[in-house]
């Protein structure tokens, strides 16, 4: 009988840190979630800048209407003087550590200005180079990308990371789902104002 009364009271002892515990990370997600919700969005409009030169971004709602090849999660039309001068593209394929998230910005000419880099799962010191900007260089001006090899020979491929041949990949599928998509976005500019027009 005592040892059953111990074990109740052990659960009751349990039971009391684990409600004390949780309602502590609740308040503490309530009290950040704004905060890191601005941060992400702030971190993303520095990404936009940095992939493309343009005066300001809209969101390319039609981008949901696209049929996915790699998950996107996002696209922009990149604008200068009311003018469409490329558009942005997130997609977050998955490397060696999990989903990355990527933007890449591309022209008119459907040539890929650059990529950034907002969050990714790669191996610190290998896969985790695909942050660093001689890496991410190599896709500025490609219109196609069809895959990373250890010493790139074609025009197409580029030069994959020393011991990070998953997260390289990746990073070219990537980069071909963005043109892709870019490419069908800026066929259908207008259709964001159709859009709107219909809410």
């Amino acid at each position: 009988m005592a040892k059953v009364k111990e074990i109740l009271k052990n659960a009751v002892v349990l039971f009391l840190i684990t409600a004390v515990v949780s309602a502590l990370l609740a308040g503490a997600n309530l009290l950040t979630k704004d905060k890191i919700a601005q941060n992400s969005a702030l971190a993303e409009q520095k990404a936009l800048a940095e992939v493309i030169e343009a005066d300001g971004f809209e969101v390319a709602e039609q981008i949901a209407l696209y049929e996915l090849q790699e998950p996107i999660t996002g696209a922009y039309f990149a604008k200068s003087n009311s003018e469409i001068v490329g558009c942005c593209v997130k997609v977050e394929p998955s490397g060696y550590g999990g989903a990355m998230e990527l933007i890449f910005g591309v022209d008119t000419n459907l040539a890929i200005t650059g990529v950034s880099v907002l969050s990714h799962g790669e191996t610190a010191g290998l896969g985790a180079n695909i942050t660093k900007e001689e890496f991410r260089n190599q896709f500025k001006g490609k219109t196609a990308v069809v895959g990373a090899a250890k010493s790139a020979q074609k025009a197409d491929e580029i030069q994959a990371l020393s011991g990070a041949t998953i997260s390289s990949k990746a990073i070219a599928r990537g980069a071909d789902t963005a043109l892709a998509a870019a490419k069908w976005l800026m066929q259908t500019p207008g259709l964001n104002a159709e859009m709107e027009a219909v809410k």
